[in-house]
């Protein structure tokens, strides 16, 4: 009975262990464009929920990454770096855009963050490739060179590996039909499944906001309205169903005409008239 109840237990550790691995392998990578019925100056992206900011230049690719190990690396889009066949048995190929020449920092790490193998080659501009062998498991491949990184997930399924190695292949020069990936810029931030993530989209002095959940790459597109007031304060809209509203407050101190609105006279609610005033009685809110 002992025997098992102890056997048991091993099964229900290790279909935990399978489970959680396979939660682990399942990491995301979102790549997100922009675009706008005005050109784009720059997008504020917001991890509502992480509470994380920062600012995508225009013209750079957005990179949504759910990293395995927790390893914190800059990613490239899926056509800087290649690794076939994904999942591997015993060997792949690691194919990536090198946009000049020089030294080149190649890491492979296991799902703990441990340094499984790495090399470090001076290489030529244009495409390189690399022999990857890795025994059984999950990893990331980082890339690191002078001005670019990537990082790509890779699945080993093989067996009979003693040390895990990387060696270089070839290397391609790239073609005028070949995209100049220097000018392919990538920016990375961390995301989760669930996230609800905010994009301020900032064209000259309009700015408009779309938040999403994202389940996949997608291009997230602004429709640019002006939006000012008399004082030429400039504000950013949100597109609800078929509305557009304002995102904040009116902060105006003239009516659309021009004429000045007066402070209040007395207490509001014994007024008549319009009258403004910032939050609080306070300038220092307005």
């Amino acid at each position: 009975m002992k025997t098992a109840y102890i056997y048991y237990h091993h099964c229900i550790l290790s279909m935990l262990f399978l489970f959680s691995f396979s939660i682990k392998t399942e990491a995301l990578n979102y790549n997100i464009t922009f675009t706008g019925n005005q050109p784009l100056s720059s997008v504020e992206v917001q991890n509502l929920t992480k509470g994380t900011k920062i600012t995508v230049p225009s013209g750079d690719v957005l990179v949504l990454v759910d990293v395995l190990s927790g390893v914190n690396q800059p990613v490239g889009t899926e056509n800087d770096i290649a690794i076939y066949p994904n999942p591997m048995q015993e060997k792949a190929t690691v194919s990536f855009f090198a946009p000049k020449t020089g030294t080149v920092q190649l890491n492979v790490f296991g799902v703990d963050g441990r340094n499984v193998t790495s090399v470090n080659s001076p290489l030529l501009a244009g495409y390189n490739s690399f022999q990857l062998s890795l025994a059984p498991g999950a990893y990331i491949l980082k890339v690191n060179g002078d001005g670019y990184s990537y990082a790509q997930r890779v699945i080993s399924k093989g067996s009979g590996i003693e040390k895990p190695f990387l060696s270089f292949i070839s290397h391609q020069k790239a073609t005028n039909s070949q995209p100049n990936k220097s000018k392919s810029n990538v920016t990375s931030m961390q995301y989760s499944a669930g996230d609800q993530i905010l994009y301020r989209g900032i064209s000259g002095n309009n700015s408009t906001v779309v938040t999403d959940k994202l389940t996949e790459s997608k291009t997230i597109n602004f429709n640019f309205v002006e939006c000012k007031d008399a004082d030429d304060n400039h504000y950013s809209v949100v597109t609800i169903g078929t509305q557009t509203w304002m995102v904040e407050n009116l902060k105006t101190t003239k009516y659309r005409n021009g004429e000045s609105i007066p402070s209040p006279a007395g207490p509001w609610n014994q007024l008549t008239t319009g009258a403004q005033t910032a939050y609080d009685n306070n300038a220092a809110n307005a």
